[in-house]
């Protein structure tokens, strides 16, 4: 097992005329934190703070590996719960609660 954490710090470049209020949701920096086992589970957690703690944005991200004979691939059954803001740009300003499951061949 082993344990990664990422802080992130960034910037917006060019203009924000068309979302002005960007930075209230989606902040100027992430961290992200990932427990992983070699060739094991992976459990990713992304967090947001958005500007000031108002408007946070988590996202969990579980990958279990999976097997499939006819595809010779890493292949990981995928499961993600996201609870926030800035989940799509047009209504980044609007809490969203999803839950997805699917295949990913990377994580």
């Amino acid at each position: 097992w082993h344990l990664i954490l990422a802080p992130e710090i960034f910037d917006y470049i060019g203009g924000l005329s068309d979302n002005p209020d960007l930075p209230n949701y989606r902040g100027y920096g992430q961290l992200r934190a990932v427990l992983a086992r070699n060739n094991g589970p992976s459990l990713m957690l992304t967090a947001i703070p958005g500007r000031g703690f108002h408007k946070h944005t988590l996202q969990w991200d579980l990958t279990v590996p999976v097997h499939v004979p006819v595809i010779d691939w890493r292949t990981y059954l995928l499961f993600q719960y996201f609870d926030g803001y800035g989940e799509s740009l047009i209504h980044y300003d609007q809490k969203a609660r999803l839950l997805r499951v699917g295949v990913s061949f990377v994580r």
